[in-house]
């Protein structure tokens, strides 16, 4: 007992060792940012195919080849852009946002500034982009907003800036950024201000955190995009098209507009995760990606660093609940399916409800923790092997067999080696248990039929009984049930059959009625006539059944009553046995069920073995019932209950 209580202490310590240690590799890894790229890629490939409706109120102005071909080499009369904006003014267009540098006066046509405010200030409605600058002298950065002339015609400023991420890749943005004081709007929160769009995930007012020293950049409140999918693309049109008024008519009917390069070789082009590295986006087109994530609430915000690693921390752990239950195939079966489990929602979180939890660290100590518990429980089962095979070596000495045996020197393989060991311990056990077959049949056969004739000659003589004749009879009681005690110890499960427990009751009520009768006992049968189908050996539960009306029956007076109960519930069968007689002593209740115990007062009445309790507890063990007694003077119960056999329809 005491093995298998440290066994249960070992692996609960097991369980806990293991989580601390599951739990530390996924805040390392967490927050080392050594798997930091399969988060990037996690995030990516829902950003790659999880489907997104392009809204049809934002419309691109791309200038593209197309355009250049047209217009000419880049960079363009600022005229053009004014009269696309005149355009763009005529045509309805809600919000115009030029992705423009625009903070050199135009050398070749001064005036041309002059006509580009004017555009500007009749629309009314135009943003435009601040950039950052770093100065060659000392390295510091600087903030370039548009000409004077411009920035003051504008309806807004905003920064036109991504950020790019370790491996490159730009996939979020800051709300609020500039150089010394975190003072300028995102482009896209800017465009949404103009346009008269608000939403929870866009600062209405500029934030005053992150005053600083000059020179020095302040970001604040970082979103990441729900990009439209690579499938889809946002509405595009030619500048040179709208320049010439060749784009069909409500195009830009309360539309939000955007202006800014894709072609070739005068476009900013990002890498981003639906483009990747080998085909990366245009700077406007990463513009439209923002605004429609901010427009429609879908920014992305990531998970606290606390509340990241408690969650990371409780999915690290989690695995060890399950696998020390579960076998190793269907363990492994159960960690795959929670790993992928942890996948899908690290995947679906961002999309559905705009939260980025960091699970790779997580995802980690999950892969992890399957082949550490294998290890662990490889290494648990050595010991415990180990520790049963050197037990056994032990008895095998005392019973004065040679142990030798299960050893052998030549197995470098320990592992091989204990497996040899069993294998030896099982041949032994069973020339054990064949010897003690051998050795039944010998008491049964050759011992207790000699003695049943010599009882038979003894009792069926003239006269008086002979005085040998007690001797006889009780050798030939003990011999009787030792056989039938050894028989319920060797009894294997697999040999049980369906059996009805009601029809074995009534069997053993019917054989007692004569005995019954003939000690004036009324035997009172109070059992149900519907069966009960149990599982298990018919004539060992009989015998079982036998003894405790055989013991109600002796010590019962003459003219009292044995009853015989029975009852049934969904998944169980319980039988009672209640005589009158003088009760059990309650010092011998702990030892009732033990080999060989008899009360002195239960001798007073009638001679027996010790062994007919034991016998029952024995039979009710082996079939996964249990026994119960509740007995005081005039009154004594012995309850046996059987687990209910589920019959195939």
């Amino acid at each position: 007992m005491n093995r298998f209580k440290n066994l249960k202490n070992w692996v609960f310590g097991e369980r806990i060792s293991s989580s601390f240690l599951l739990m530390s590799i996924a805040i390392v890894l967490m927050v080392s940012g050594l798997t930091q790229r399969l988060d990037y890629m996690l995030f990516d490939s829902v950003q790659r195919w999880a489907p997104r409706e392009v809204p049809d109120d934002v419309v691109i102005v791309s200038i593209d080849a197309q355009s250049l071909t047209e217009l000419g080499r880049w960079p363009w009369p600022r005229s053009h852009h004014a009269q696309l904006i005149d355009q763009l003014q005529n045509a309805g267009a809600k919000v115009i946002g030029l992705d423009l540098i625009l903070t050199e006066s135009d050398r070749n046509d001064p005036q041309a500034d002059n006509a580009l405010a004017e555009a500007m200030a009749r629309a009314g409605n135009v943003v435009l982009p601040i950039v950052m600058d770093e100065l060659s002298v000392n390295g510091y950065l600087i903030e370039t907003l548009p000409l004077p002339t411009l920035a003051w015609h504008s309806a807004a400023l905003g920064r036109v800036h991504a950020e790019l991420d370790t491996d490159a890749i730009a996939r979020s943005i800051y709300l609020w950024e500039g150089v010394g004081s975190a003072f300028w709007p995102h482009f896209s929160q800017s465009l949404l201000s103009v346009a008269q769009h608000k939403h929870a995930l866009t600062s209405t007012t500029p934030s005053n955190e992150g005053s600083g020293p000059p020179f020095t950049l302040h970001k604040h409140q970082q979103r990441w995009i729900n990009f439209v999918s690579g499938h889809e693309q946002f509405h595009t049109v030619s500048y040179n098209q709208v320049l010439t008024g060749a784009f069909p008519k409500g195009l830009f009917k309360e539309k939000i507009v955007l202006v800014g390069a894709t072609a070739a070789g005068i476009s900013h082009m990002l890498p981003t995760p639906i483009t990747g590295v080998q085909r990366p986006m245009s700077g406007v087109e990463f513009l439209a990606n923002a605004l429609a994530s901010m427009r429609n609430g879908t920014l992305i915000e990531k998970a606290p660093l606390e509340v990241n690693a408690l969650i990371c921390v409780v999915l690290a752990a989690l695995p060890v609940l399950w696998l020390p239950l579960l076998t190793a195939r269907v363990g492994l079966i159960w960690n795959a399916i929670y790993f992928g489990s942890v996948v899908l929602l690290t995947i679906v979180l961002p999309v559905l409800f705009h939260v980025w939890v960091l699970t790779s660290g997580a995802l980690m100590a999950i892969l992890i923790a399957y082949p550490l518990w294998a290890w662990r429980r490889l290494e648990l089962a050595g010991k415990f092997l180990d520790g049963e095979l050197l037990r056994l070596r032990s008895e095998l000495c005392r019973l004065q067999v040679e142990a030798w045996v299960l050893t052998d020197p030549q197995m470098k393989d320990t592992l091989q080696m204990r497996i040899s060991q069993v294998q030896h311990a099982t041949r032994l056990l069973q020339s054990i248990e064949l010897e003690q077959k051998e050795f039944l049949t010998f008491i049964s056969h050759d011992i207790r039929l000699p003695l049943a004739n010599a009882e038979l000659l003894l009792s069926s003589g003239a006269g008086s009984p002979h005085p040998a004749h007690h001797h006889v009879r009780k050798a030939l009681l003990w011999a009787e049930e030792f056989v039938q005690t050894s028989h319920a110890q060797m009894l294997n499960p697999q040999t049980f059959a369906e059996l009805d427990f009601t029809a074995l009751a009534h069997q053993a009520v019917d054989d007692f009625y004569p005995l019954a009768k003939q000690k004036n006992i009324t035997l009172l049968r109070l059992l149900k006539n519907e069966p009960a189908w149990v599982h298990g050996k018919f004539d060992l539960l009989l015998r079982a059944v036998f003894n405790l009306i055989s013991n109600a029956i002796k010590y019962s007076t003459p003219g009292a009553t044995v009853e015989v109960k029975m009852q049934t519930n969904d998944a169980s069968v319980l039988i009672q046995i209640v005589d009158t007689g003088p009760g059990i002593p309650p010092e011998f209740m702990d030892r009732l069920f033990s080999r060989f115990s008899r009360s002195q007062e239960a001798q007073k009445f009638q001679p027996g073995t010790g062994l007919g309790l034991y016998f029952v507890q024995t039979v009710v063990k082996k079939h996964y019932g249990s026994m119960s007694v509740d007995s005081q003077p005039g009154q004594t119960v012995f309850s046996l209950s059987l687990p209910l056999h589920v019959r195939s329809a």
